[in-house]
């Protein structure tokens, strides 16, 4: 159960690659794949720290570790969102 904050914080940082690559390689065709993808990194993201609360795991390290995948997404979703419309 410890574990857990951990694989949700994993998951959304192969997320942000996948989403590249569908909006680079599928463009308009992966947009609601893209978004499906959007709402998983955003549930990821909530429950990863209420997840740790509850299970006492939260600390320095893992509080970093978030903000930085969490930059990591968000970023890959707004260079997604450039691929898919550029003007």
């Amino acid at each position: 159960m410890k574990t857990i904050p951990y694989i949700l914080i994993v998951t959304r940082f192969i997320l942000a690659p996948i989403i590249l690559l569908l909006a680079y390689l599928k463009g308009e065709e992966s947009r609601f794949l893209i978004l499906t993808l959007m709402y998983s990194g955003l549930l990821t993201d909530i429950f990863d720290g209420i997840i740790a609360r509850k299970t006492g795991v939260s600390s320095e390290k893992l509080r970093r570790l978030d903000s930085q995948t969490d930059l990591i997404f968000w970023l890959s979703l707004g260079f997604a969102a450039y691929f898919l419309n550029p003007n």
